[in-house]
Order: C-alpha cells, then sequence, then structure tokens
C-alpha cells in the first residue's frame, strides 16, 4: 500500500500538468507510449530531478516533435 510519501506530485497543480499530457494525446489522437516513451527518455536523462519536471520536459518534447508552438 503506499501512502502520501510515495505519491509522485508535491503539489496539484504538478499532477495537473500529468493531466494536460494525458488530455493533449488523447484529443489529438496521439498514442500514449509516444509520451511514456519521451517521459522515459527523460527520467534517465536526469534520474535525480524531480518527476515532474522529466513529465514537463517530456511533453514540452512531445509537442515540438509534433510541431505544435509553445507561447515565448
Amino acid at each position: 500500500m503506499s501512502g502520501p510519501e510515495h505519491l509522485p506530485f508535491d503539489e496539484p497543480w504538478q499532477a495537473r500538468l500529468f493531466g494536460m499530457a494525458v488530455t493533449t494525446c488523447r484529443a489529438a489522437g496521439w498514442e500514449w507510449d509516444e509520451m511514456r516513451d519521451r517521459l522515459k527518455g527523460a527520467i534517465a536523462d536526469a534520474p535525480g530531478r524531480p518527476y515532474y519536471e522529466s513529465v514537463l520536459a517530456a511533453f514540452e518534447r512531445l509537442l515540438a516533435d509534433k510541431g505544435v508552438a509553445l507561447p515565448a
């Protein structure tokens, strides 16, 4: 059984970031595997950083790879 000490996110906004990635993939018709693979790569690239930072890095990479322009 996992308790609060095992949650991957420290703040609600961090979980919402993950939710945005899930929702974006579904709405765009992208395979979740594309996001998952980028997330695994982001974790491997910087294993000590917070999980939400890896989620953000992976989501940004996915959007860039799909040609989605992010505001500056």
